[in-house]
């Protein structure tokens, strides 16, 4: 691994755009060919829901028994609801007032919940604040680098996507408090079109192996890694959109790049289980009814270990609202936000073969 100079706040703040975009081309229905799923009877089944009192809402962590909700409109309120009798608990990060004073753009915060910890994040101001749920006290930590994607794996210690100075691409890399420069591994994301809206995508840590997914929004891709930013394996997913489409335009003084259209997404959400790991995919194979797909969120899973695909299976809310973001609790509880609604769904015995 080799450091290299990160580029900040203009380039990483414009990745921000992939985002949004994505989000107003979730209603589209992106056709696949070639593929087709398997989906498997009674994979999951509802069997309650939860209305949130706060709107904007995402799944910010889980634990064995409970989900951990957030809000953007609310972000230093966590509520955390168990999945068994929906006891419901609200929860608030608390900062000194020199804290406060001390950082911009707090209300643009987002929390992420690993118990026993708890962090909250800002990539472009940037700060990282830690503490422990069972006080909800943050505790400022030094001097991070830019980041447009973060994970925790351990107290203090994180893997990112920043920006290279040199070209200006998207790098993973890994920063612990207190270590100065964070160690960057530039041969990890593969540039197919700008090297930052074609290499966007979501890290996911699997506390069950101690590694780290990287899942490819705009690509069939997705790849491991070690906690050393060593890469493992490399594997696709069941849809055959190889190449990210999307078209990048640079501004007048080639420094800033734009999405000259939404982009085309393959992967909107991805989470790990056990060794599984769960894609919310947004193309439509070939053997799917259109108003089936179109109102109800589709789930692949593989097996991590050989990268294998398993099987599908549909979540649908209560209400028409699409969902939003979903999570499975270490007992194996899978919760999903449709709108303000969290609804919970039991796995079936699919899950143990």
């Amino acid at each position: 691994m080799k450091k290299i100079q990160l580029l900040g706040l203009l380039t990483l703040a414009g990745i921000g755009v992939v985002a949004a975009l994505t989000l107003n081309s979730k209603f589209r229905i992106y056709s696949g060919k070639g593929f087709t799923r398997i989906f498997l009877p009674h994979a999951v089944s509802a069997y309650s829901f939860f209305d949130l009192p706060q709107a904007k809402s995402y799944i910010s962590g889980v634990d064995s028994t409970s989900v951990y909700i957030s809000s953007i409109s609310d972000p230093f309120s966590v509520l955390s609801i168990t999945s068994k009798d929906h006891s419901l608990k609200k929860n608030t990060i608390q900062l000194s007032e020199k804290q406060r004073s001390d950082v911009k753009n707090l209300d643009r915060a987002r929390v992420a919940v690993f118990p026993p910890y708890f962090y909250v994040f800002n990539g472009t101001a940037p700060y990282i604040f830690e503490g422990e749920v069972s006080t909800w006290k943050a505790i400022r930590l030094p001097a991070p680098p830019y980041y447009s994607e973060i994970i925790p794996f351990s107290p203090s210690t994180f893997v990112f996507r920043g920006v290279q100075k040199k070209d200006r691409h998207s790098v993973l890399g890994k920063w612990q408090s207190g270590m100065g420069e964070p160690v960057l591994a530039p041969t990890l994301l593969e540039a197919q079109v700008d090297g930052i809206f074609c290499v966007d995508g979501k890290l996911i840590f699997n506390k069950s192996s101690n590694t780290l997914v990287y899942l490819y929004h705009h690509r069939n891709q997705y790849f491991l890694i070690d906690t050393t930013l060593r890469l493992l394996k490399r594997f696709h997913t069941i849809d055959t959109t190889s190449i990210a489409q999307i078209r990048v335009t640079k501004g007048e003084a080639g420094n800033t790049r734009y999405l000259s259209s939404p982009p085309a997404p393959v992967n909107q959400l991805g989470k790990v289980w056990q060794n599984f790991l769960l894609v919310n995919s947004a193309v439509i194979a070939e053997n799917e009814n259109r108003n089936q797909f179109k109102h109800a969120a589709v789930i692949d899973v593989y097996d991590l270990t050989e990268g294998n695909y398993l099987f599908s299976f549909y979540l649908k809310g209560p209400t028409e609202s699409k969902m939003t973001d979903f999570a499975i609790t270490d007992s194996g509880h899978l919760a999903g936000l449709f709108g303000q609604r969290l609804t919970f769904f039991s796995l079936g015995s699919v899950w143990q073969k």
